[in-house]
């Protein structure tokens, strides 16, 4: 079930990296973000409780992750008593995220309480709390509850008030996160979500409805999202930092994900951040008559959104993929009302590579087939995925 799904009818080269999940037995070394991850969201295992998890555990243990790609989605969407854990909506070379709903009366959309972020063997999350707590294990493997440090800003019933953290696998970490709502999660609730959570036997691809045949030299892609407004995003990060990166909510969109999951919330923070040195990609339907085929570039009339992410973008590339229908010409049930591309990035990335990144772009389809799309692995160039490890 996609988040789309859950809204009534509101709504990606060849990866060079062997596989998502056994990568990572590579890396041990400390990592680091490298730009502003949602504290909200963003998990840890923390110092101070090794013994947490390395003790000896006499629970069945649950087993190991089989080999995958990366920008797969690991896990799929599942029901636990009254509460609905959706498909993964931040799908990155390092982890994934989603969110939590809680089931209302017919007719009504789920109220949202909580997000679960799940990390790839190997990669430690980025510091976000402190006050560990041992709790009983989850699947034969250790698991803590933890209070999260505060993120410096207000953001309402968006504040997170708990995080369970456990090893799904060996040196493999999750998180749930509660948030400060009305008949938000309780920690048994936290610990139901987690035991019943189980990678996919066949992880299934994220999907592209279009290809890029142009990135600009040193960026990689690094994630793609989903979102139930029927628009996506792509980030691309410098080759430096892209071992680092952790596609997860930031800040705004943490807040944006789950506002729109309850009608009685409409603040909109805005659109996914560039990080750092970066670029982002967004995907619309619909568009506008006043953009054409041939991409049109300017400068970020809105510096001032998604203001607690930190770096956001100069310049913006707008171009229709596919054009808006003339209003005489008869629907076509199989293709959408128009296709918008918007690239975006800051200073490190010059317009001019970014207009050649927007005047690469091509529609796939057909659009009514979403199993017909590229996979994000082979949507991009070869330049742009992450080297072996």
């Amino acid at each position: 079930m996609k988040l789309s799904d859950l809204l009534e009818g509101a709504p990606p080269a060849r990866y060079t990296v062997d596989d998502f999940v056994t990568a990572g037995r590579r890396r041990k070394r400390r990592r680091n973000a490298g730009w502003a991850i949602a504290a909200v969201v963003a998990v840890a295992i923390a110092i101070g409780v090794p013994q947490i998890l390395t003790r000896q555990q006499t629970h069945p243990v649950t087993p190991e992750p089989a080999p995958t790609r990366a920008l797969d989605r690991l896990f799929k969407t599942y029901k636990v008593g009254a509460l609905t854990v959706g498909d993964p909506e931040w799908v990155g070379v390092n982890n994934q995220t989603t969110y939590i709903g809680r089931d209302r009366p017919p007719g009504r959309p789920l109220r949202a309480v909580g997000t679960l972020s799940v990390y790839r063997p190997g990669f430690n999350p980025t510091p976000a709390w402190d006050s560990a707590s041992v709790t009983e294990p989850i699947g034969g493997r250790s698991a803590y509850f933890a209070q999260p440090r505060a993120t410096g800003y207000d953001v309402g019933v968006w504040t997170p008030t708990r995080v369970l953290v456990w090893q799904y696998a060996e040196n493999a970490t999750a998180v749930v996160t509660a948030y400060d709502r009305h008949l938000g999660l309780t920690e048994t609730e936290m610990r139901a979500v987690a035991a019943k959570f189980a990678l996919q036997a066949t992880p299934q691809p994220i999907r592209q409805a279009y290809t890029v045949g142009h990135t600009p030299p040193g960026l990689k892609l690094a994630a793609v999202e989903y979102s139930m407004r029927g628009q996506g995003s792509v980030v691309f990060v410098p080759d430096a930092a892209s071992a680092e990166f952790e596609s997860t909510f930031r800040d705004s969109e943490t807040e944006q994900l789950l506002a729109n999951l309850d009608p009685q919330n409409r603040r909109i923070p805005g659109p996914t951040p560039v990080p750092p040195g970066g670029m982002v990609i967004d995907f619309r339907l619909g568009g506008s008559s006043e953009i054409g085929p041939e991409p049109e570039c300017r400068a970020n009339k809105n510096p001032g959104l998604a203001p607690y992410a930190g770096p956001t973008w100069t310049t913006e590339c707008r171009v229709m993929i596919v054009p808006l229908p003339d209003e005489s010409a008869p629907l076509d049930q199989d293709s959408p009302t128009g296709v918008q591309l918007t690239v975006r990035a800051g200073d490190s990335v010059s317009a001019d590579q970014l207009r050649q990144v927007a005047a690469s772009a091509k529609s796939t389809g057909p659009f009514g087939v979403a199993s017909s799309w590229t996979p994000s692995v082979e949507a991009f160039p070869t330049s742009a995925q992450l080297p072996r490890d």
